[in-house]
């Protein structure tokens, strides 16, 4: 072979590029946008287990069952509760994002959380302390708890449908990463949920333990209320930065002068 002619195995000059950043920001961003909205649904879901995996070991000993089935029957007030909660959840988030395009004229994300932040912040907290009180105080008889289950099952099924749209709204290109690490962080926390429950409540008490939990569902409130309202602005940035770095590696890389490649040889 002539030694003039360039191999095929001959490797290309390595060009510079920023993939490593690229990719840093792109996972700062999967991260950044949904965050609140996955403390948010980490806390619904928190809630949701640790009401219903201790049913059993804390109804009955305090209402004098006797029976499995009939601290059982207690799991149909929430079941219910979700149930219903599935006909007006969605209405509501879509009557919501409505009003907002009437305000502002235009449609944006951020609009479907508020349709949640209620429900999060105030409904379901005010359950959960009803519900944890009236049990550790015995205070109502079971009609008490039964309908405080109810109302935060139909309140969460007000939540999910907002919060779970909202992340594929803003990431509609990463749906895949964004749903996966969703239901990664939160069945992280339901499982913590379900574990520390029964402990917890040994040492502390239903009506603190609830107390607990509804501190939490307001303070991640706080942060979905946020994103509503400056969401839309913490996404422009992101997308700046993350659209010049793409523009940034997509620039040609300028000629070498073959004289100043020689001198440098």
């Amino acid at each position: 072979m002539d030694e003039s002619t360039p191999s095929n195995n001959t490797l290309p000059v390595s060009q510079p590029h920023h993939g490593g950043e690229l990719i840093l920001l792109q996972s700062k961003k999967i991260i950044t946008y949904p965050l609140y909205k996955a403390a948010a649904s980490s806390a619904l879901v928190w809630n949701m287990y640790s009401l219903l995996t201790p049913i059993r070991y804390i109804i009955n000993p305090r209402y004098n069952l006797t029976s499995p089935i009939q601290s059982g029957l207690f799991y149909l007030a929430p079941g219910v509760g979700y149930l219903t909660g599935t006909f007006v959840g969605g209405r509501w988030a879509d009557h919501t994002v409505k009003k907002w395009i009437l305000i502002r004229g235009a449609r944006i994300p951020e609009d479907r959380l508020r349709s949640c932040v209620p429900f999060v912040g105030v409904i379901i907290p005010v359950c959960m302390l009803v519900y944890g009180w009236s049990i550790e105080k015995r205070a109502g008889g079971i009609p008490v708890p039964v309908i405080a289950m109810f109302l935060q099952g139909v309140a969460q099924l007000f939540c999910f449908p907002s919060l779970n749209t909202y992340c594929l709204d803003v990431m509609q290109n990463r749906s895949a990463e964004v749903v996966a690490g969703n239901y990664m962080v939160r069945y992280f926390f339901a499982a913590a949920g379900s574990a520390v429950v029964l402990p917890a409540v040994d040492k502390i008490g239903v009506g603190w333990f609830s107390t607990i939990s509804s501190i939490f569902l307001v303070l991640v409130a706080g942060g979905v209320h946020c994103t509503a309202v400056w969401g839309k602005s913490w996404r422009d940035k992101i997308d700046g930065v993350n659209q010049d770095t793409d523009e940034t590696e997509g620039s040609p890389t300028p000629p070498v002068d073959p004289q100043e490649e020689k001198q440098a040889v």
